[in-house]
């Protein structure tokens, strides 16, 4: 088999937006027989067209090897390897990789550090890494165009008009001129995301109809057109304090759209736009406590200042519409004030496992990054991390038997998320953040149900160790670290020392 000159087809395939054959060709290979010299090549290409299993399958047994490999595993190999990780959700696993790469021998390590900072929606951080990887690429190849559409699209979402408009206008000509549809047709949508933000609606509507002329056959890529159309009709509707009865429908309809073609962070934009531009304060917080990303919290907390909000330091996530008096505190551990039958030990896997369920409102969690948070530090896998997982979910559904609560995990196709089977809600906070360490987590947990018991009075260390459920020793190890951090203070010698939260 002629494999340089399947790969070429397989790449005219994916610029042509022909994702299913470029699929169907990949999977038709017999694994076995691919060439070593290939291999990177072809865990590429799977992972362009999202099938990043059988990419792992080819390169795994390579990069994870246990016995010496020869010759020895290239950059190429440990950098498409890394954008396997990516699109599974495994980071933590991908960033060290790519960090202990040559990006001069390897530019796309650049791009995958770069698509690492778009999962977290921090683009101010992926524009040096982006405008670095420009400068590796012939300016008119499809990798630079890639490259330059990621960082038109972080300019944009920055508000970097002038500086994204001169970028743009080169890429419409490129793709134009190598007749990229697909490519085009996402120039064209950035480029009306701009326009929307500079309220040119005249040419919001010629960008986004020539767009979706291109791409309206991809479902995936026609819902990122529509839901611009839509903002373009809300942020006109809210101006002009017209009716928007209309355009809440059609946001409705796009929802379910999104919902079915997995497009998650639609769903979560689509709820910031909407309570952005009609100043509905509740679907706000819900957005904002729902939302796991730092950068995207930050947008809505300079929103809450704009308007003088206060911003609350908990919020109570209901899981079905209906109203319940049964409310799990996620800081303290009780549910209504209570203790439940069987309590969760902060920072174990189970406890850890809920806060990594309920962190985000909208994207189920996927396999690659459950794993990836609950056993930090390992490699992923996905023959046996699914199993693994398993194990945990199993304590979790335990646990919730345990204490009668009607709260499920559901699981579809390696995705991830809690489901109510009765009225239940949860307590989250704005302060407790999810921090994958378990210890540091754990240690975050029990300072606050010591602040809790004492909020400020004195408290001796075994005082700590039977509000915790600790030994002493363990008591004074967390009290130490208080102290090193300025958390608590103390007064006294000795076996007299006492420790306070206020001075």
């Amino acid at each position: 088999m002629d494999y340089k000159k399947l790969l070429i087809k397989l790449d005219e395939l994916i610029r042509q937006g022909e994702i299913l054959s470029a699929q169907q060709n990949i999977l038709q290979l017999k694994t076995s027989s691919i060439p070593r010299e290939w291999l990177a090549d072809f865990a590429d290409m799977a992972r362009r067209v999202r099938i990043e299993n059988w990419g792992f399958k080819i390169l795994r047994p390579l990069i994870r090897s246990e016995a010496p490999v020869h010759p020895a595993v290239t950059a190429k190999e440990l950098c498409a390897y890394a954008g396997l990780l990516i699109k599974a959700g495994a980071y933590p696993e991908a960033k060290e990789i790519l960090d202990n790469l040559d990006e001069e021998k390897v530019p796309n390590v650049l791009l995958f550090k770069s698509q690492i900072y778009f999962s977290e929606w921090d683009y101010k951080k992926s524009l040096p890494v982006l405008k670095k990887a420009i400068k590796y690429f012939d300016l008119n190849s499809y990798q630079a165009c890639i490259t330059q559409v990621n960082l038109a699209g972080a300019l944009v979402s920055l508000d970097k008009f002038s500086e994204a408009s001169g970028i743009l206008v080169k890429l419409k000509k490129v793709c134009l001129d190598q007749k990229w549809d697909l490519l085009y047709g996402n120039v064209l949508e950035i480029s009306a995301q701009m326009a929307v933000k500079q309220k040119d609606w005249a040419l919001t509507e010629q960008l986004l109809s020539e767009a979706n002329s291109r791409v309206g056959q991809h479902s995936h890529y026609s819902i990122f057109i529509e839901k611009w159309q839509i903002i373009a009709e809300l942020v006109q509707k809210s101006e002009a304090e017209s009716d928007v009865d209309l355009v809440l429908n059609k946001i409705e309809l796009l929802r379910k759209k999104a919902y079915a073609v997995n497009s998650w962070e639609t769903l979560r934009d689509l709820d910031f736009q909407q309570a952005y531009y009609l100043q509905h304060k509740n679907l706000l917080l819900n957005v904002f406590f729902g939302t796991p990303h730092l950068q995207y919290k930050k947008r809505i907390i300079n929103h809450f200042k704009k308007q003088r909000w206060e911003m609350p330091k908990t919020y109570i996530r209901k899981l079905t519409e209906a109203t319940t008096s049964r409310v799990y505190d996620m800081v303290y551990g009780t549910e209504n004030g209570n203790e439940l039958a069987v309590s969760l030990k902060p920072g174990k896997m189970v406890h850890r496992l809920l806060h990594i369920l309920i962190a985000d409102f909208y994207k189920p969690i996927s396999l690659g990054e459950l794993f990836s948070s609950l056993f930090h530090g390992e490699y992923y896998n996905p023959e046996n991390s699914a199993a693994r997982v398993a194990q945990a979910i199993k304590q979790l559904r335990k646990w919730f038997k345990q204490n009668a609560i009607p709260v499920d995990i559901k699981v579809e196709k390696d995705q991830y998320f809690l489901v109510a089977n009765g009225p239940y809600a949860f307590r989250v906070s704005n302060e407790i953040k999810i921090i994958q360490e378990k210890q540091h987590l754990g240690f975050k947990i029990q300072l606050e149900l010591l602040k809790k018991r004492w909020p400020y009075q004195s408290f001796s260390s075994s005082s700590a160790a039977k509000e915790l459920k600790v030994s002493n020793s363990k008591a004074r190890q967390i009290l130490r670290k208080a102290l090193e951090g300025n958390s608590v203070f103390v007064s006294g010698a000795g076996r007299n020392i006492l420790y306070r939260f206020e001075k």
